[in-house]
């Protein structure tokens, strides 16, 4: 890894939403549980009961306050992109033919399809510091290094851009 390779890392703000679900779920639920208990005698049905509050709360602390790591979910360097969440695959970037942007039927995240003369590889945008576009751009960017440029297709009938990059040689703004 060199100094200016392009990291894409998971994004930390889903887990903490969730956390903070789970804070907001569990301070009621113990007080709830609290005030049943200082009302009655306590069964093996309250004791239950009052350990679910605790036990929410203590994982919604973990969650927004846990300091992993951010997992590297693609590497774009000088040569190829890298995708160490897909066990490992690179993609030489000389090789590559084609990117597409897509979201699969029912999916609320975008896809990205690299094809190359070899085949395609998918990689899932969810969760990313990076939208699909983004991820785009950076590639281009470092195709241009080398030459070539993504260029986006248009659709046959209004001619909006269809999410289909095809990797062309030559200058971009020529």
């Amino acid at each position: 890894m060199s100094g200016t390779d392009t990291i894409i890392k998971q994004d930390p703000r889903p887990r903490r939403i969730g956390g903070a679900l789970l804070l907001l779920i569990g301070i009621p639920l113990t007080l709830i549980a609290i005030r049943i208990l200082m009302i009655i005698t306590p069964t093996l049905f309250d004791v239950f009961l009052f350990s679910g509050g605790p036990f929410l709360m203590a994982l919604g602390i973990w969650a927004i306050a846990s300091s992993q790591h951010q997992k590297v979910r693609l590497r774009i360097t000088d040569d190829a992109i890298a995708l160490p969440s897909n066990g490992d695959v690179s993609i030489p970037l000389k090789a590559l033919t084609r990117v597409r942007l897509t979201r699969p039927v029912l999916a609320k995240h975008e896809r990205l399809s690299f094809e190359t003369v070899n085949g395609s590889t998918d990689f899932d945008v969810i969760h990313l510091t990076a939208q699909g576009r983004d991820i785009v751009s950076m590639i281009s960017a470092r195709l241009e290094n080398q030459g070539a440029y993504l260029e986006e297709g248009a659709g046959d009938i209004t001619g909006a851009p269809n999410g289909i990059w095809d990797v062309r040689q030559g200058r971009p703004f020529a």
